[in-house]
C-alpha cells in the first residue's frame, strides 16, 4: 500500500481434518519495525465455525515477527452459540 501501510491475507485448508481458515490483517507503521491495524478471522471446521474481530500490534525484523493481538470472538455450532473476548501471540520465524 505504501511505505507507511500494508495489508496481509493469510488462506489455509487441510484435508486431514477437512479445516479452513483465513486471516486479514491491515497494519499502519508507526516505527519502522512496529505495526498496528485491524485484524478479522474465520476458521471453518466440520459443524463448528467461528469467526473474531480485533486489533494486533506487531514487531518484525529480518528474521520474522512477533505479535499480539485481541479482541471479540465468536464460536457457532449446530446447536449453540458462543461469544468472548480473545488474545493472542504469535511469532514467526523465516528460514
Amino acid at each position: 500500500i505504501g511505505q507507511a501501510a500494508w495489508t496481509s491475507l493469510d488462506l489455509s485448508y487441510t484435508t486431514a481434518h477437512d479445516t479452513a481458515s483465513a486471516r486479514w490483517r491491515a497494519g499502519w507503521r508507526l516505527l519502522r519495525h512496529v505495526s498496528v491495524g485491524p485484524e478479522a478471522r474465520y476458521d471453518e471446521s466440520g459443524e463448528q465455525n467461528s469467526g473474531r474481530v480485533g486489533a494486533f500490534l506487531r514487531y518484525d525484523w529480518t528474521a520474522g515477527e512477533i505479535s499480539a493481538a485481541g479482541g471479540f470472538a465468536e464460536t457457532l455450532t449446530v446447536k449453540d452459540r458462543d461469544r468472548a473476548f480473545y488474545g493472542t501471540v504469535n511469532l514467526l520465524l523465516q528460514f
